[in-house]
């Protein structure tokens, strides 16, 4: 617990300044060191790392912040287009008939899942950056979550009963997530609040809703791919904490939803 505290205490104003403090480039930075890390921490849960094939990938995942970056995010599809084709082809050309080779489309198609799943919400992550007041969009969906986490393990110590899901994350419990969810709520309307976005009160909770109730869904399903693969943590990068994977599996899952709220919303 204590290195979980002096891991927090150390990173959260760190990633606070460089999305905040620091200009967008940082950000940059930021978004492509860690999606090429979720990308290594996603092949390694599907087993042994193969470096030649994780260059295209993690290429795939620096590439879609670039274009976030430079106002091209209608490109990413096509870059993800081409290093599909570029995948598939040189596993046709390396195929030879052997069992062990069998399993090329397979690895294709979770590495495809993998570059989806942990690098687009990050490019998202990177176009918001970009707003009129984009730091303070990021800092919405960063206090909703650590609001939220923090909430929902609270609530779950002190009267949590009955479990959320016990075959995923046996120490989850419903009361956990409603009162996760309530802590969530009151840091998105009051950060909403202070960061004087253009934001009703009922818009800021709906945005917070979103995000709270996504962000744990995605920390059930960090941990269904981790049952998957009979692995505790996704790694062992931040001390006390586990791997990338296990730190950011919530905004991942909730970016996307909230981005798609902004653009109902107008804001992009």
């Amino acid at each position: 617990m204590v290195t979980r505290i002096l891991s927090a205490v150390v990173l959260i104003p760190l990633v606070l300044w460089l999305i905040i403090g620091a200009p967008p480039i940082a950000t940059l930075c930021l978004t492509i060191l860690a999606s090429v890390g979720l990308m290594w921490e996603w092949e390694k849960l599907q087993g042994a790392v193969n470096q030649q094939r994780f260059v295209w990938w993690a290429g795939g995942a620096a590439l879609f912040q670039m274009l976030a970056y430079v106002g091209q995010s209608r490109l990413i599809p096509w870059v993800l287009l081409i290093v599909l084709f570029n995948r598939i082809a040189i596993e046709a050309l390396r195929y030879d008939g052997k069992s062990q080779d069998r399993q090329g489309a397979s690895r294709i198609a979770l590495s495809l899942f993998g570059l989806i799943y942990a690098a687009l919400p990050l490019a998202l992550l990177m176009e918001i950056r970009l707003l009129d007041q984009g730091p303070a969009w990021i800092c919405l969906a960063l206090f909703v979550i650590w609001a939220t986490d923090s909430g929902a393990y609270f609530t779950g110590r002190a009267m949590g009963n009955v479990k959320l899901a016990p075959r995923l994350s046996p120490k989850k419990t419903r009361e956990g997530a409603i009162g996760g969810l309530v802590v969530g709520l009151s840091a998105g309307t009051l950060t909403a609040y202070a960061f004087e976005l253009p934001l009703s009160y009922g818009h800021a909770f709906a945005a917070a809703a979103i995000i709270s109730l996504a962000g744990q869904m995605g920390d059930l399903v960090e941990s269904f791919f981790k049952r998957e693969a009979a692995v505790k943590d996704s790694g062992g990068l931040i001390p006390g904490h586990g791997g990338l994977l296990d730190r950011l599996d919530s905004l991942l899952f909730a970016t996307p939803l909230y981005y798609a709220y902004l653009l109902w919303m107008g804001l992009l």
